[in-house]
């Protein structure tokens, strides 16, 4: 396993055992019940134009995706941030956190987001 992936691998291990004490479990083994793999941005893995590309165990996948009605999504006024990519319902799924600064307004005087879901990009392998 590539370094930088084993990095992944223990960052959400970890993440899982943080959460689990944050929610007042007891100390045990974490269960994963689904496969995941944490992307780091420009790292693991990266967009350009139609082409996802991500670091593999066979080295570098290049896959091309559509952003149909998302297009603004993808002009560069956004920050991609770590992805994760899951394996669930026979399917693998890829969720991209993007975040965007935005000029305050005199008019609404906003103090955070916490977040906005969007339906996710469709790749084709």
């Amino acid at each position: 396993m590539k370094s930088q992936m084993a990095q992944s691998c223990m960052k959400t291990a970890i993440a899982k055992y943080k959460t689990n004490k944050f929610n007042g479990h007891n100390f045990a083994l974490v269960n994963f019940k689904k496969l995941e793999y944490d992307l780091v941005w420009n790292r693991d893995y990266s967009i350009a134009k139609d082409v996802f590309s991500m670091n593999s165990l066979q080295g570098r996948l290049k896959i091309s995706f559509e952003t149909k009605g998302m297009e603004h999504y993808f002009d560069n006024s956004y920050k991609f941030v770590t992805a994760k990519l899951v394996y669930k319902y026979n399917k693998y799924f890829l969720h991209i956190p993007m975040t965007k600064e935005f000029e305050q307004t005199s008019i609404l005087k906003i103090d955070k987001i916490v977040g906005i879901d969007l339906v996710g990009v469709r790749l084709s392998i």
